[in-house]
């Protein structure tokens, strides 16, 4: 039930895209006619379409995590920090889309659930806190603390002072999620389908042959921050786990297997110096190498040229494995000493493309949310890791790069 109303209200926003996108201009007289823009659909249609079952979100469900954020009328389990102006009171918070309607609020654990015009209320589209409520808001001085330990509790702020930096649940256990329903599309780019470009793989997944794959790269790869790995709930696993679940549920099958060899704090230098024990000795059908964040003081071609000598070794040894390039998501810039050149690294892997090399672009995706969202409403340490939703974030855009 719960896809194919995605499948129904995905072409509606899509239609609107096309026609929203076309080019201006004099008309061909023998071109067919524009066709004329396809109505949104109302609040009450959306929610025709679904069962209480579908709208809930007091779990992790695979299926409801990975919808893609750039598709459908619903958005489950938004995070958001509910954080404090220095004098003590809250903006309303700004959400991915304009809501037209919260189903839920929980705390990030899914244990707590929050009760609307009690604790929470929808104001023109974004989330507003009361303040008798129970949602436990963050103090102003908590984010920007006087004084703290740089690399234990804080990181030099942008522009002088302090800013709150933490592993674990520190943030996680600050976060709240917001399920919601929106009328309003996706106004950026859709990230590109490019399954064109890995037709062996495709060809094993759709004949139900056994896939290897293994990733390989930096702490965000490893799933740092993710609510399972560190141990709390809803327990959503790394973006690796996520992804290689949801292609097992998309093409019915279980012979997927997977490595992941990723090291924290590492960069494009020692990748291409450890490639053999993290990759080759794994016999990959399809490698997934996500470097650039700890690159951040790396020129954009020398990244380039390591990022190829990991590929040319990986395909001297094995010419049929496949690789998708995984530009970053971007460091905090109010967090001192870790934005540089990341932003610059996803030109150079596109230039990188071909047959057998494809490019998932989350500097590009990344950047889009942050257009809507604030950094630390979706990081899991407030520097440079994703949270739960910036993760499902990753699986999204891989899973659409590997479609067709």
């Amino acid at each position: 039930m719960l896809k194919k109303t995605l499948k129904l209200f995905v072409v509606l926003v899509l239609t609107l895209t096309t026609v929203s996108c076309s080019t201006t201009g004099e008309k061909d007289p023998k071109a067919s006619p524009t066709p004329e823009p396809t109505k949104p659909p109302t609040l009450e249609e959306v929610l025709s379409q679904y069962t209480e079952e579908d709208l809930d979100s007091s779990e992790y469900e695979l299926d409801k995590y990975t919808i893609p954020y750039w598709e459908g009328n619903i958005v489950y389990n938004e995070s958001v920090l509910p954080l404090e102006n220095e004098d003590g009171s809250i903006d309303d918070i700004p959400l991915l889309y304009k809501a037209e309607k919260i189903i839920a609020v929980h705390d990030a654990t899914l244990r707590n659930t929050y009760v609307e015009n009690v604790d929470y209320e929808l104001v023109d589209g974004k989330l507003r806190i009361k303040k008798d409520g129970d949602i436990k808001t963050v103090k102003y001085s908590w984010m920007y603390p006087a004084n703290g330990t740089i690399g234990s509790d804080v990181f030099g702020r942008t522009g002088g002072g302090y800013i709150r930096f933490g592993e674990g649940d520190t943030f996680h256990k600050h976060h709240i999620v917001v399920t919601y329903v929106h009328i309003d599309g996706w106004k950026e780019n859709v990230p590109q389908a490019q399954g064109d470009k890995l037709p062996k793989t495709l060809s094993k997944l759709e004949n139900k042959e056994p896939l290897n794959i293994v990733f390989f790269g930096d702490s965000i790869t490893v799933g740092a921050n993710s609510s399972k790995l560190i141990g709390a709930r809803p327990g959503v696993p790394r973006f690796s786990d996520m992804m290689v679940d949801a292609l097992k549920d998309k093409y019915g099958y279980d012979d997927i297997t997977f490595k992941n060899t990723a090291v924290g704090g590492q960069n494009t230098a020692w990748g291409a110096d450890t490639v053999y024990t993290n990759v080759i000795k794994h016999n990959p059908d399809l490698l997934v190498l996500a470097f650039g964040m700890n690159d951040a003081g790396t020129p954009p071609q020398t990244y380039k040229q390591q990022i190829q000598q990991i590929i040319d070794s990986v395909l001297a040894d094995n010419p049929d494995c496949e690789i998708i390039l995984v530009a970053t998501m971007l460091p905090n810039e109010e967090v001192q000493g870790f934005y540089g050149n990341q932003y610059k690294f996803a030109d150079e892997l596109k230039s990188m493309t071909k047959e057998g090399i494809a490019l998932c672009d989350m500097t590009e995706f990344h950047s889009a949310l942050l257009k809507y969202k604030r950094y630390y409403d979706m990081t899991g340490n407030n520097v440079n890791h994703p949270n739960d939703f910036l993760a499902r974030a990753y699986t999204q855009v891989l899973l659409q790069t590997m479609s067709k």
